[in-house]
């Protein structure tokens, strides 16, 4: 375990997005290492960090402190979707520790390019998917790798998102001009987006629901709730997706949707399907009888039993039917317990373990599973995924969905061995994912 006192000066740590979920990153973080810079576009937010850091410098864009802070051995980005793979490239091209909060990205060859990153510079990541470091939820890993549900060829995974937390946003596209906020940086706050003037749908939350800003309901839940089942049955890349969803505005994600992930079978394993609902929708009921469904959750089907998880972290669990695992005991420890999500990667950043939920092996792989969900909203049906290519079979007119412009002035830095060549149904992503 890391003593918060006598290492916390270590690691100089820069947190991008200091408010939301970055306000929490901050002050968890700052328990384990030092605060040396903190920025927001939202002068507020960063007014309250600067208050608990007073010496800690400030900046408004993150490109001007990863060009200055060059000290910082680590950054934390906290920010809406469409900002954390523009700014963890620029981080881990400069040599720096990244943690970024989920999804990584929003395009599947952002998934890539970060995976491809983190392996150049050898740098220690973690995307914030904090509930895999809860003890339950790794002993949770432990139990499903263990074989006790015998096959298992079917997996779903739900989110009472959006409508929860945040809502969908349907109908005609905001027109009106809204002034912006006092102390906000508006042009800052797009970023890389295509810029638009500011609207309340936009922000503070209703970016989520927005193609250009965020990655709707499986992205914004995703990450959490099919960790579980992602990481006990080790699952690839998908080969088919399809499903059903709501009537969508132009440029929005739908208000529901129910996709099927199909997994190819690995060695002894099967093929695996994974069932995704959102807005609300649940698997059957009949697949817990015993048990009410809750609002977010994930249930892994498997011949000789079922495991429920209840909630968006995996930290609970029912094993079905109760009867027969009422004498259940849990397997022989395979994976460490950390005292935090962050510490886990400050231990990393120290030349540690990687941390279970790093880029490569973990988030890059996990988020474009979840993206090819959206992807296959966008085309408007079944697509089959080339995992080794990175395209969708027979669709060219995907490709222009797999990457993403970046406004003028916010263009990535240009990364080691990335080919931009674009060759028929080829995107030229380089990483090889595994099957």
């Amino acid at each position: 375990m890391i003593s918060a006192k006598n290492q916390a000066s270590e690691i100089n740590v820069a947190c991008i997005g200091v408010g939301g979920a970055g306000w929490f990153d901050l002050r968890s973080v700052s328990k384990l290492a030092h605060i040396a810079a903190i920025c927001d576009v939202d002068e507020k937010h960063l007014a309250r960090a600067a208050d608990l850091f007073p010496d800690a410098a400030r900046y408004h864009d993150y490109r001007e402190l990863l060009a200055k802070e060059r000290a910082v051995d680590a950054v934390v980005i906290s920010t809406p979707d469409h900002t954390h793979a523009p700014a963890a490239l620029q981080a881990m091209s400069l040599g720096k520790h990244c943690y970024c909060q989920k999804p990584l990205a929003t395009t599947i060859a952002e998934c890539r390019r970060i995976a491809s990153t983190a392996m150049t510079y050898g740098v220690a990541t973690q995307m914030g998917t904090q509930g895999v470091a809860e003890p339950r939820t790794r002993e949770g890993i432990e139990v499903i790798r263990s074989g006790l549900l015998g096959e298992v060829q079917e997996v779903h995974v739900w989110t009472d998102r959006p409508g929860a937390f945040w809502s969908p946003a349907l109908g005609a596209a905001a027109t009106a001009t809204s002034p912006t906020p006092e102390g906000i940086d508006w042009d800052l706050w797009i970023g890389t987006a295509p810029y638009r003037p500011y609207h309340p749908s936009y922000h503070p939350f209703g970016w989520r629901s927005f193609v250009d800003f965020g990655t709707g309901a499986i992205g914004d839940m995703g990450c959490h709730n099919a960790a579980l089942p992602f990481l006990g049955l080790e699952l690839g890349l998908p080969i088919s997706i399809d499903g059903t969803w709501s009537s969508t505005s132009p440029g929005r994600f739908p208000a529901w949707s129910e996709l099927v992930f199909e997994f190819p079978g690995r060695g002894s394993r099967p093929a695996v399907k994974l069932f995704w609902y959102d807005g609300g929708r649940l698997p059957p009921s009949e697949l817990t009888e015993e048990i009410r469904l809750a609002e977010n959750g994930s249930l892994v089907v498997g011949s000789e039993g079922k495991y429920y998880s209840p909630d968006w972290s995996g930290s609970y669990r029912y094993l079905l039917p109760t009867k027969r695992f009422a004498a259940y005991r849990p397997p022989e420890r395979t994976l460490p317990r950390p005292e935090t999500h962050y510490a886990e990667w400050i231990m990393a950043c120290k030349g540690e373990a990687p941390a279970l939920c790093n880029f490569f092996d973990f988030g890059a792989t996990l988020t474009e599973i979840l993206l090819l969900g959206n992807l296959a909203i966008r085309l408007g049906g079944k697509i089959y995924w080339d995992a080794e290519r990175g395209c969708v079979i027979d669709r060219p007119d995907a490709n222009q969905y797999i990457d993403r412009a970046y406004r003028e002035g916010w263009e990535p830095f240009e990364l080691p061995n990335e080919r931009s060549e674009r060759n028929g149904n080829h995107t030229g992503l380089d990483v090889q994912r595994t099957l």
